[in-house]
Parts: C-alpha cells; sequence; structure tokens
C-alpha cells in the first residue's frame, strides 16, 4: 500500500468508533448506577474529543463515531480517553467501565451530518473486534503515521482478523498505552502532557462555586450535556442537595433522560417540597411518560407550595383538574 497523508486531503480522515464493552450486562446490572455512569462517559469522551480536533459525528447509545482531519490526533484521543476512563471513579455497584476504540484512515463519503462507506465500516469493525481497554487501528493509519516519533514503537501487531461485514482477513495493530510494559521508556511520548490537559476541566478537580458557575452558564446557553457534566461532579459531593438534584432534574429531561429527570425531580421534592418550580417540572416529566395520574399528583404539590404559580394554574385547566 502507498502511504497516506498526514493531514486530510481530498476527504482523507480517521473514522473512530467508541463504545462501552458489555453494556447489556451492566444495565442487567445496575440499571440506574449505569445511566448516571453514561452520562459521565460521554461528558468525558467529549472532553477528550475537544482535546484533540476531532468532530462528533453521532452517539450511538453507549459509544460515539467520530471524524479527524489529522490521523494522530485520532490516535492521541483514544489514548487519552483510555487513561481518563482507566481513572475515573465510576458510580458504586458496577464492574469497572471499559470503553473500547477502533481507528481507520481513508475515504468515505459525506450524505447529510453521517458519513458511509468501506472506510467507515471497517472502522466499525474494528472497534467491535477491539477488548475493553483497547485502541485497534488498521493498516492504514500504521502506514499513516510510519516515522512519526510520536507514533513509533507504539504499536503491536495483533495479527489477521476476520471481521464480520468485511471480506478477506484484516491485519490489526494496537495502539500501545501510557504504563504498558511494552512501552520503551526511552520514548518521547504525549501521555505525560495528559494531565495538564485535564486538570481545568476536570469536574472533580474544580471546586463546588466553580462547578455550579459552569453549571448555570451552561443550562443559560441551553447546553444541557455540558451542564450534566458540572452537575454530575456536584452531585458525588453532595447528593442529597435539593437545588441540585432540581438542576439535574432539568437537565436529564432536556436530554430526553425521563427516567433521570422523574428520580432527581422526585427526590428534590422529598427533601424539600416549598418549592413550586421543582413540582412543576415533575409534572412536565410526568405528562411526557404519560403517567397522567402522576401529573395530577405533582401539580397538586406545586399549587400546594405556591397557589398562585401562574403554570401550575394552567398546566391544571389544561388536564381539566380540580384542586380541593
Amino acid at each position: 500500500m502507498t502511504s497516506k497523508p498526514q493531514h486530510s486531503q481530498s476527504g482523507w480522515m480517521a473514522y473512530v468508533f467508541t463504545d462501552v464493552e458489555g453494556s447489556t450486562q451492566l444495565w442487567q446490572a445496575d440499571e440506574d448506577a449505569f445511566s448516571w455512569a453514561l452520562v459521565e462517559h460521554d461528558a468525558i469522551v467529549r472532553e477528550c474529543l475537544g482535546h484533540n480536533d476531532g468532530s462528533e459525528v453521532k452517539h450511538t447509545g453507549d459509544g460515539f463515531f467520530l471524524t479527524f482531519p489529522v490521523p494522530l490526533d485520532a490516535v492521541r484521543f483514544g489514548a487519552e480517553l483510555m487513561a481518563r476512563i482507566r481513572g475515573h471513579e465510576w458510580p458504586r455497584g458496577l464492574p469497572p467501565i471499559r470503553a473500547r476504540v477502533g481507528i481507520n484512515w481513508g475515504l468515505a463519503r459525506r450524505h447529510h451530518d453521517d458519513y458511509r462507506g468501506a472506510a467507515v465500516s471497517l472502522a466499525a469493525r474494528i472497534c467491535d473486534a477491539a477488548n475493553g481497554g483497547q485502541v485497534l487501528v488498521s493498516t492504514d493509519v500504521v502506514e499513516a503515521l510510519a516515522g512519526h516519533p510520536e507514533f513509533s514503537n507504539r504499536t503491536r501487531y495483533v495479527g489477521e482478523v476476520q471481521l464480520a461485514g468485511i471480506q478477506g482477513i484484516t491485519p490489526l495493530f494496537e495502539v500501545m498505552l501510557p504504563d504498558a510494559e511494552t512501552v520503551p521508556e526511552s520514548r518521547e511520548p504525549a501521555e505525560p502532557e495528559l494531565p495538564d490537559l485535564t486538570v481545568s476541566t476536570s469536574p472533580e478537580m474544580l471546586d463546588p462555586d466553580e462547578l455550579w458557575r459552569r453549571a448555570r452558564q451552561a443550562l443559560k446557553l441551553g447546553d444541557h450535556t455540558d451542564a450534566l457534566t458540572w452537575l454530575v461532579g456536584l452531585y458525588d459531593r453532595t447528593p442529597d442537595d435539593p437545588r441540585l438534584l432540581a438542576s439535574l432534574g432539568v437537565a436529564f429531561a432536556a436530554v430526553q433522560r425521563l427516567d433521570r429527570a422523574e428520580h432527581c425531580l422526585r427526590r428534590a421534592t422529598e427533601l424539600d417540597g416549598r418549592e413550586a418550580s421543582v413540582w412543576y417540572n415533575l409534572a412536565r416529566v410526568y405528562g411526557k411518560l404519560g403517567q397522567r395520574d402522576r401529573v395530577a399528583w405533582a401539580l397538586d404539590g406545586a399549587l400546594r407550595a405556591d397557589p398562585q404559580h401562574e403554570k401550575a394554574l394552567e398546566a391544571a385547566r389544561k388536564y381539566g383538574l380540580r384542586r380541593d
């Protein structure tokens, strides 16, 4: 094969797929805990993506489809993601969360906001072939980065693999990650810089006031996914703060995680039932869930907290509800 350019030219892109290994078993182990874990996982992926100049094509439930114009950035992303996931403190009650990454370098057709083609399919199948904690790459990635000082001596030949849906056998290589015994100590890696990239944006490294500031700013801008990053960081420290739970409920509802929204808002009312707006937001969630009887109960709570709450009164009229 001919060597490919190290920067995107004429449509050449690095296509990257990620997912969480064993997600079905994790859902079965503890649905609530894994729901929280996925919020944290998604925030970590997006932070690593931003650090490495990649683009999110789509979210796939427990993973992502991403693109990078520079293949080295894709590899850096994979290494950073694995380091972050390995060092993260996940919710209790779950086995260790392990992600896997597959990377290919090639051409694909742009279709609206998506990409299609053999290069994309190969990247997805490479991800499927990886084990948790692995970053696997194609021969085209290795050739594109051949001789690069940051990449040399950091790949291990895995072997020729028959990938599902791919004709013939595919040679695969594993990117050796930081702390792997096979990585020579004499190399000049980028990994020691990773803590510097994440300290300023990692929730556990920020004080509560700063987390609140960032969460409010994100909510004001309508970026509820970003808001959840900071709110979850606060939740790890103060899980019984009704104000925090109310904010989490609003953010979860905005991203259509209605189960988590209901849990947070209901818990907030249990801790402090005096906020009519929290009861009203809970009623809205029950409405989206189609639970009419619970809508009536939550609106009743809102009007008990504030008999003049305009939105609750309007909703009560809409639902044909009457209070004693």
